[in-house]
């Protein structure tokens, strides 16, 4: 090899870990849970959304309605380590504890829209009989609420990110926690709400792990 081959190879290894055009392995897993993120947007946006609506075979555990709860949630599961990971550092422990309340919760949607596909009995939560399912699937929204402060803090991810997710999170517990008796209308509303700008936030964040930038979003 010549002096100016070993020149060029030089350069091409030593510009941003990059060799024949290659991206070190790192950042093709963030760019590919940025990719498993955006689906998952999409698809949960989609579930939640007829879920809200409540319109016909959609409201869990309806086959459709499960069905993309189901994807939706397998999706953000593969995407939370790379969502997590992009801001651990700047994030600190406040993230980690978010990051670990959102995969519980995750998989207990996971469980929650899978009972229904391969036991066709299953109706529903039983609250007085399932406390511990139930205090899972909370795991959730208290999981996007700190997330979406630990964005904030951070400032890896776009800030209005962070806000959607905060305020998602909080629609969330309103659904779980609110008072019972409202008019219909009220938790349609409510629950469209929230379902929409959650999958604005996690498609937002997944549009900036695709890109692989590596300047902090403003």
């Amino acid at each position: 090899m010549n002096h100016t081959s070993l020149i060029r190879s030089e350069r091409q290894v030593g510009a941003g870990g990059e060799h024949e055009g290659g991206a070190p392995m790192a950042n093709v897993a963030l760019r590919w849970s940025g990719a498993a993120l955006m689906a998952s947007a999409i698809v949960l946006g989609t579930a939640l959304s007829l879920a809200s609506l409540r319109l016909p075979g959609t409201v869990p555990p309806m086959p459709l309605g499960s069905l993309l709860l189901l994807v939706g949630s397998v999706l953000l599961m593969l995407a939370l380590p790379g969502m997590y990971a992009r801001q651990a550092e700047a994030a600190g422990g406040f993230g980690l504890v978010g990051h670990v309340l959102l995969a519980v919760g995750n998989v207990a949607l996971i469980g929650f829209a899978a009972a229904p596909l391969f036991n066709p009995s299953v109706t529903g939560i039983d609250k007085e009989e399932t406390v511990a399912a139930g205090l899972l699937l909370l795991a959730l929204p208290l999981g996007v609420v700190l997330t979406g402060m630990a964005t904030l803090q951070a400032a890896v991810y776009p800030r209005w990110s962070g806000i959607l997710l905060l305020v998602a999170g909080v629609g969330v517990l309103l659904t779980f926690l609110g008072p019972e008796g409202l008019p219909p209308i009220v938790g349609e509303v409510v629950g469209l709400s929230w379902g929409v700008l959650l999958a604005f936030a996690l498609a937002w964040i997944g549009v900036v792990l695709l890109r692989g930038t590596d300047q902090r979003a403003p």
